[in-house]
Parts: structure tokens; C-alpha cells; sequence
């Protein structure tokens, strides 16, 4: 178990392939963790036995159950969460799904749709779903939303989990430049064969 002096029940809502080691890394840090997903879904994400504060729920009682809910699914999936989570008008939500290769016609604008469709008050888009990679404290992660509630919550998570420089890049408004970030880190990751242990940093004079 890890050593974090706040611990947190936290619901990771999605089945890709970094949502185990994410889970695994916060339930080492101390933190509870909820893994919501629909029932075809159970078999598709494995975690360590050894850790027994991992749970596996629907996504409407994972939502339930937590103070912070992440949303780790594509774009295209948003909506369709937000309808199944329930009543989450009081947690924080961190919107981290990704539209990295949209159609102009195809853009999604995931933190003001679930906002609007649970009414969620404390919402911020973010990207810190790295588990891959090896020096965390090397790179800087980014926050952006209206809720500062919100922006203290995702900082505290990223900080548990060693990031070690975290920016609150603006409010709602500056999301779309977050999620440009994104879809830079993507192009130079994958299409330019940089390899997923890449992180964006800010060098200061």
C-alpha cells in the first residue's frame, strides 16, 4: 500500500488497456479504486490479486461510490457514460478522453457535454493516464476547466502518482488547446514513431 496521507475513492470509467496499471498505481498510492465498465466488459481488464482495494462495478454504482470519477474513453463514448453515471452532481469529474484524429465535422467537446448531462459542477479536462511511462517527474501535466475544486483534486492525484509539475492551463475556454496538445503528443508518439514514453515540459529561464 502506498504512502499517500489522502486517500480517495476513485472510479476509472473505461476498459483500454492503461486503465489496469492506472488502477493499480492509485490503489498502491492508498486510494480505492472502482473500475466501472458494462457487463461485457468484465473480462477485459486484468489487475494484480494482490492488491484488495480494487473493485469491479457497473459504471452507475462505480460513479456512486466515488469522490473523483475519470473518464478514460474515447471521445465518441462521452455521452453515452454521462447518461449511465447517475447522479454525480457532487463529485469531481476528470474529463480524460481523447479525440486524437477527428474529422473537423467529427469534433467532440466532451467536458461541456457531460457537464451538461449530469450537471456536474466540478469538472477538468486533463491527461495523466501514463503508467507506461518511467520518469513521471520529468514531464509536466496540464489542467483545464472552471472548477477549482476540481483543479485541486486532479493536481493532488497527479502529485501522488509522481508528477511533480502540474499547470493550471485556463478555464473552460482553453480546453480545445489542451486536447491540440493532445493530438500533438499522438502524432509525434505514433505517427512519427517517437514511442509513448514522451512527455510535454516546460523549461523556464
Amino acid at each position: 500500500m502506498g504512502k499517500n496521507f489522502v486517500c480517495l475513492n476513485i472510479a476509472i470509467i473505461g476498459n483500454g488497456p492503461k486503465v489496469a496499471p492506472f488502477a493499480e498505481q492509485l490503489a498502491r498510492e492508498g486510494h480505492t479504486v472502482f473500475i466501472g465498465l458494462n457487463e461485457d466488459e468484465h473480462d477485459e481488464v486484468l489487475v494484480s490479486a494482490e492488491l484488495e482495494n480494487i473493485f469491479f462495478e457497473n459504471i452507475e454504482d462505480a460513479g456512486a461510490q466515488a469522490d473523483v470519477i475519470y473518464l478514460a474513453v474515447t471521445a465518441d463514448k462521452v455521452r453515452q457514460v454521462a447518461y449511465m453515471l447517475g447522479d454525480v452532481r457532487n463529485k469531481v469529474i476528470i474529463d480524460a478522453s481523447a479525440n486524437i484524429d477527428p474529422k473537423p465535422e467529427e469534433y467532440v467537446a466532451t467536458l461541456k457535454a457531460a457537464m451538461a448531462i449530469t450537471g456536474a459542477e466540478h469538472m477538468v479536462k486533463s491527461y495523466f493516464l501514463a503508467p507506461e511511462f518511467d520518469a513521471r517527474e520529468a514531464g509536466d501535466i496540464f489542467f483545464a476547466g472552471n472548477s477549482k475544486k476540481a483543479k485541486s483534486v486532479a493536481m493532488l492525484l497527479a502529485n501522488s502518482l509522481g508528477f511533480k509539475n502540474t499547470y493550471d492551463f485556463g478555464d473552460i475556454d482553453t480546453v480545445p488547446l489542451l486536447e491540440d496538445m493532445a493530438r500533438c503528443w499522438y502524432n509525434l508518439a505514433i505517427k512519427q514513431n517517437m514511442g509513448k514514453e514522451i512527455m510535454f515540459k516546460i523549461v523556464k529561464r
